[in-house]
């Protein structure tokens, strides 16, 4: 409630949930209590921000974990193996007003989880990072496949990832995955290096 009276009652709260499959590890509540608790707080969330007009945005990885139910192997720590499975208990009971934020790094051919969370009735956002090939990958399969929105994460991030932040803008906004006519690392670096607006103002 505070953080919505802070942002003047946002359209979209971002929840979290991702990772943490450790939680559900040390509690040992077995992949259908732990997969029945997980829907228990975020569709809470859900009907709580409901009141404000406002939609949460949930990270998708943990709808595929095996610690709920589901399959999700991880090949590198950054994306999803070739097989993801879905929890069903997650997936049957989850609110739809939820949108579930998918997030893949990897350079891929086809991305189902994507797929599956759309064809189950999810708003689906995608998520990429700062390696542009898989930004053009991901920008593409998202473009081809009913994706609502489109960003990147800043996991990390510093001037040698900043260029990632102009390749998604020019994703997101123009479609042009995999196709572009400029250095995204060198218009950063030269917009890194201005000195700030307010350099010359006294005691700031």
């Amino acid at each position: 409630d505070e953080l919505m009276e802070l942002f003047e009652n946002p359209p979209y709260f971002r929840v979290g949930g991702d990772e943490s499959n450790s939680v559900f590890r040390h509690y040992a509540l077995g992949a259908e209590n732990s997969a029945k608790l997980y829907v228990k707080v975020f569709n809470f969330a859900a009907e709580h921000l409901e009141k404000y007009n406002c939609r949460p945005v949930l990270w998708h990885d943990m709808i595929f974990a095996n610690e709920l139910g589901g399959k999700r192997v991880s090949v590198d720590g950054l994306s999803d193996g070739k097989q993801v499975i879905p929890s069903k208990t997650v997936l049957k009971n989850l609110s739809r007003k939820i949108i579930v934020n998918f997030w893949d790094y990897a350079e891929k051919d086809s991305y189902p989880g994507i797929n599956i969370l759309r064809e189950a009735g999810f708003e689906v956002w995608a998520s990429t990072w700062h390696y542009s090939s898989a930004i053009f990958a991901l920008a593409k399969y998202s473009i081809n496949n009913g994706v609502a929105a489109f960003d990147g994460t800043t996991w990390s991030n510093n001037h040698t990832k900043g260029g990632a932040l102009i390749l998604v803008g020019e994703c997101a906004w123009n479609g042009n995955a995999g196709k572009i006519s400029f250095d995204p690392d060198e218009i950063f670096m030269r917009e890194w290096n201005l000195p700030p607006f307010f350099s010359n103002v006294e005691n700031v």
